[in-house]
């Protein structure tokens, strides 16, 4: 009996679970709505970012060289180019056997000072200079045979520097550490090379052509650092009768070797006899006549004035060697026509104009 009320109701039932089924498809999307507006969000926020880093990096359009007359000139018979890796196969070309051997020279280039750094050591207790050169990475079939190092004092003349040794590393290049330095003083600085034809070259190069070469000069640097620098201000006057030792108001800034930095003393009362500086600086004078005051630092001594401006004890950044640039080889002017356009920028020519492209004229490049 229940089985057949079942079936005259299995219509009714049927359009019960149609009706839920078709509320369930029209609730999820309602219910993820909310997940779905993130991510689309989220999709167009990287989309805005991606854009705003594409204008920022104004990168400039890479333009493809023109290869058309090249590639012809690789496919003539006798054709002096060299021949693409890509091409399998080609005309017939022309040979000729000779049993004469072009002579070779071999490449000797100017070098390159690299570098020249203020560093202070610790243990003297000074500054000195740090100078780095390297010989040319293009020379071939030559060894160095001699390094000279010369240097300049305040622009002035080029002089050797007895005390470099002519030894270089396993990559070719020196260091020099040059302690003569002077503060106050700027040094510019040099090296020529002399290099010998290499054993067990071809039998066909020879010595090189230039044998000596001289490099680039590097600076001049700053100025080398003082170390210590006293700013001079009101000299103190003792009261009356007294034997108060002269004494004025001054400030002190001097390099701490131990701290590796500039110590900085204020405003304050400075009097004669009074060290400084771990005992490196003594004021050994003071003249309230002249506003003068005569400091001694190891074996120098300085009269600093009122009205004199304050020593530069600061340590300055490495100065770098400047490689020279090479001129370009000018030839013979040939016109010829584009013929390596975008396919774009041909469909836009061809709607706005039906006139043919202007020729353009370049210079030829020496492949020699």
């Amino acid at each position: 009996m229940a089985e057949r009320n079942l079936g005259q109701h299995i219509d009714k039932i049927s359009y019960a679970v149609g009706g839920i089924l078709g509320l369930a498809i029209l609730v999820i999307p309602f219910v993820a709505s909310g997940r779905i507006d993130e991510l689309t969000s989220d999709l167009q926020k990287e989309i805005q970012d991606l854009g705003r880093r594409k204008r920022e990096d104004a990168l400039p359009k890479i333009r493809e060289p023109y290869l058309a007359k090249e590639v012809r000139r690789q496919w003539q018979v006798g054709s002096a180019g060299e021949r693409g890796g890509w091409i399998s196969s080609a005309k017939p070309g022309l040979a000729r056997i000779s049993t004469t051997v072009e002579a070779l020279p071999a490449v000797h280039l100017a070098g390159l000072a690299e570098s020249v750094a203020l560093e202070r050591d610790g243990r003297r207790k000074q500054p000195y200079l740090v100078v780095k050169g390297a010989m040319n990475e293009a020379n071939e079939h030559v060894v160095i045979k001699n390094v000279a190092l010369m240097r300049s004092v305040d622009d002035g003349e080029f002089r050797l520097i007895s005390g470099f040794k002519s030894e270089l590393e396993d990559d070719n290049t020196f260091v020099y550490n040059d302690y003569d330095v002077e503060s106050g003083k700027t040094y510019s600085y040099k090296f020529s090379s002399t290099a010998a034809l290499a054993s067990g070259v071809p039998s066909n190069v020879t010595a090189p052509e230039a044998p000596t070469q001289e490099s680039p000069v590097i600076g001049p640097t700053p100025a080398i650092p003082y170390e210590f620098s006293l700013k001079v201000g009101q000299m103190l006057t003792p009261a009356a009768g007294a034997t108060e030792v002269p004494s004025f108001l001054g400030s002190v800034r001097y390099w701490d070797y131990a701290k590796g930095q500039v110590v900085e003393l204020g405003s304050r009362k400075l009097q004669e006899q009074q060290s400084f500086g771990d005992g490196r600086f003594k004021i050994r004078t003071v003249d309230p006549a002249t506003r003068a005051v005569e400091v001694r630092a190891g074996r120098q001594r300085y009269s600093i004035k009122r009205s004199d401006e304050p020593f530069e004890v600061d340590t300055w950044e490495p100065i770098e060697g400047v490689v020279p640039e090479e001129e370009e080889e000018e030839g013979e002017e040939y016109e010829y026509e584009d013929e390596e356009e975008d396919e774009e920028d041909e469909e836009d020519e061809e709607d706005e104009s039906e006139e043919p492209a202007p020729k353009r004229t370049r210079k030829r490049r020496s492949f020699n």
